[in-house]
């Protein structure tokens, strides 16, 4: 090469060198690790897709569903159909629909209902489509993306929790008023409320009338100070730790200061608060809907009964969660629909409509019941007031566990069985539904 052609060459590669400026990227030798920076979103295929969503009508009905989920979903991306598969309908559980070949694209309800995941072995990592596509999960309420591990022993996230369910304590304000019995308030303790049940028991001209509903309040107060009712890691039971002597003690308590009612399994309890019979009752948000149909009834709620064992939280973390399933051939356009659910728009809609709104965002979860007629005037920001608990991993048994519980403690309360005897007896079943799980285990 001549002299004039090394000139020109050399001005080539200046040019090319001074038409890089300082803001575009440089390559990953010099400028350093690329996973350091936030990944950009992959540009996706963009063609029609129908994304099956298998979810019980009890979390939504399917109107609801179009319009809360599915328009937003469509109005986003406009290539993207939700249907609605209700796996509460004949033939159209998860076992079902996986059995016949027909695995939905979602599985969703409540977490504590996960174990089919693990079971039906349609789990699904998706924490590299949280991060190809850029989604920001500080948005989320941290304790309910830590707690679906733990309850259903997963390492990673499955899914996203889309909105959730928790509990407050309603009271017949005509009852009280009657009785001439102060209202309960926001913030009082089990102890507290077992006094007032007490006060409020009571029989007039025939008439029994009790202070609480027994149904789903010693039953479920394990959850609220995070007792397990086994060590799976170990595979044995823990009824023998000293919280359950706790509790079993604490459900004698306010069975005895409710002035015994009979038997729990004969009482119909929602009848008799509908009669008016009845003081108080625990009641989820899908309850507090249920109650305001007693038109005839003046009633408010009051922030779930707390624990002196767990100042501050509620009854139980119930967070309504949507899975991905591993299956699913539309694995990216199924996170793009997740991640509408959990936009502000959707999120505003669901928390007005009294299902828990799960990110953080204080204005929106102000917004509770707003557009739920009947919620004027009533106080339900107490269901917002307290913290969730740590969930407990329920495993494979718990639909045992509860009935042993309720055997033993039914025991206690109408044969006379001493609190030691229920425990170690209780202890003992809870072994043998373990090694018959572990059996029957594939």
């Amino acid at each position: 090469m001549n002299k004039t052609g090394y000139v020109s060459l050399l001005l080539l590669l200046l040019a090319a060198a001074c038409g890089k400026s300082a803001g575009q990227p440089q390559s990953a030798d010099v400028a350093g690790t690329e996973t350091d920076k936030p990944s950009t979103p992959k540009a996706v295929s963009e063609q029609p897709v129908t994304l099956t969503v298998a979810i019980p009508a009890a979390n939504f009905s399917e109107e609801e569903f179009n319009k809360l989920l599915a328009e937003p979903v469509r109005k986003k991306y406009p290539y993207i159909t939700l249907k609605f598969v209700d796996t509460s309908a004949k033939g159209q559980t998860i076992q079902e629909l996986v059995a016949s070949k027909q695995i939905p694209d979602f599985y969703g309800g409540q977490q504590a209902n996960f174990a089919p995941l693990v079971d039906l072995d349609i789990k699904n990592d998706i924490n590299g489509l949280i991060k190809s596509n850029g989604f920001d999960l500080s948005v989320i309420q941290p304790e309910l993306l830590d707690g679906i591990k733990e309850q259903i022993g997963l390492a990673y996230l499955p899914g996203l929790p889309i909105f959730q369910s928790t509990w407050a304590l309603a009271y017949n304000k005509s009852l009280f008023d009657r009785f001439g019995v102060p209202y309960p308030k926001d913030g009082m303790t089990w102890d507290q409320i077992a006094d007032i049940a007490q006060i409020m028991s009571r029989t007039e001209q025939g008439v029994s009338y009790w202070g609480i509903s027994m149904d789903r309040t010693y039953s479920d107060t394990y959850k609220q100070i995070s007792l397990p009712f086994a060590d799976f890691t170990k595979n044995v039971s823990t009824f023998q730790a000293p919280g359950w002597k706790q509790q079993f003690e604490f459900a004698l308590n306010l069975f005895r200061k409710n002035g015994s009612p009979p038997l729990l399994s004969g009482t119909d309890w929602d009848k008799a608060w509908n009669e008016g019979r009845v003081a108080m009752r625990t009641a989820s948000t899908s309850t507090f809907q249920r109650l305001l149909g007693s038109k005839d009834m003046v009633w408010d709620v009051v922030s779930y009964p707390q624990s002196p064992l767990a100042p501050g939280i509620g009854m139980e973390m119930n967070a309504h969660w949507w899975m991905i399933t591993r299956q699913s051939p539309n694995q990216d356009a199924a996170f793009k629909a997740l991640s509408v659910a959990l936009s502000s728009e959707v999120q505003t809609a669901l928390s007005r409509g009294l299902r828990l709104p799960v990110v953080k965002d204080t204005s929106i979860q102000s917004q509770a019941g707003a557009d739920v007629a009947g919620t004027q005037g009533r106080n339900v920001v107490a269901y917002t007031k307290l913290k969730n608990p740590k969930p407990i991993l329920y495993g494979t048994i718990v639909s045992q566990f509860v009935k042993i519980q309720a055997d033993q403690v039914n025991a206690m309360f109408y044969q006379g069985k001493d609190t030691n005897t229920a425990l170690r007896e209780a202890d003992e079943l809870m072994n043998k539904a373990i090694q018959e799980s572990l059996r029957n285990k594939p």
